[in-house]
């Protein structure tokens, strides 16, 4: 029912220019940093419903980029995207990310983003991951800076305008997804979840 799908951070993932070319009827926007944005922008054709953002999420407001967006309305139902993004960010900024898109979308705004759960002992990476994932992303200079466990996410959440709608993890996506696709036998990572929320 959603008629405007944002997607923070996409990188190269194609998904929202995927989408947009078969349903003409919503409008879509990417929001992510010029330097990541410059080879989709050159490499890929879009139709009037697709929006390319320019922001740097570590620092400046996505409301306010949308809001200068005039293909933008604070008034239609919105899904907010947000894979492989959240844990790169400290918590505070995690929570004034959510907080805007909580807020933006007036009545409510569905949110939908990934996370690492965090371990009994505090820690946050994948588990079951070859030591050489670890080591990479740290010489990317992206460890990891935020994740939480999954008994806390509610109440998080909540401090940021946000109700817990649902929650996957491998598991999930295994039975419901993979094992009807008969691909049930495919090697997971554990420790990246999905959650979907909503303002109330």
């Amino acid at each position: 029912g959603c008629s405007q799908v944002v997607v923070l951070g996409a990188g190269f993932d194609s998904l929202a220019w995927r989408l947009h070319r078969t349903r003409p009827a919503v409008q879509f926007f990417e929001l992510d940093h010029t330097a990541t944005q410059a080879p989709k922008r050159k490499a890929l054709r879009v139709e009037a419903n697709f929006n390319f953002l320019a922001s740097d999420l570590a620092v400046e407001s996505p409301a306010a980029i949308l809001r200068a967006c005039p293909a933008f309305s604070a008034k239609r139902p919105t899904l907010f995207l947000a894979e492989g993004l959240m844990m790169y960010f400290p918590k505070k900024r995690v929570a004034a990310l959510l907080r805007e898109l909580a807020t933006v979308i007036r009545p409510s705004a569905q949110v939908l983003f990934s996370f690492m759960a965090a371990a009994p002992d505090g820690s946050i990476t994948f588990h079951g991951e070859h030591a050489a994932v670890g080591w990479w992303l740290r010489r990317q200079r992206e460890p990891f800076q935020w994740g939480i466990a999954r008994a806390d996410l509610p109440a998080f959440l909540e401090t940021c305008g946000l109700r817990l709608v649902a929650l996957a993890d491998h598991g999930v996506l295994r039975d419901q997804i993979l094992a009807p696709l008969g691909l049930a036998g495919l090697p997971l990572a554990h420790g990246e979840c999905l959650c979907h929320c909503t303002s109330p």
